[in-house]
């Protein structure tokens, strides 16, 4: 009996200790995933905004070379 209960403690150990580094595992795991997404996360504000910028530009460019075009074309209209 007694040595029933001595392995039954040793396997109680032996678990707790596994948990204890499942756990921990689990924890680097989820703060480095986490770290890594706000790295991310980052980038991709940034990138949104660089292409928020450059599709206003666009846009603006596009507006004025409309602009000119139609007082260019307007200039050389022959009118009768």
């Amino acid at each position: 009996m007694q040595q029933y209960q001595l392995n039954v403690e040793s396997r109680s150990t032996a678990l707790q200790n596994e948990m204890t580094t499942i756990t921990a595992n689990y924890r680097d795991r989820t703060r480095e995933s986490k770290a890594q997404y706000q790295e991310y996360k980052m980038k991709d504000e940034k990138n949104s905004k660089e292409i928020r910028d450059a599709t206003i530009y666009i846009n603006r460019i596009t507006v004025n070379n409309d602009q000119i075009s139609r007082t260019t074309n307007q200039r050389n209209c022959v009118c009768f």
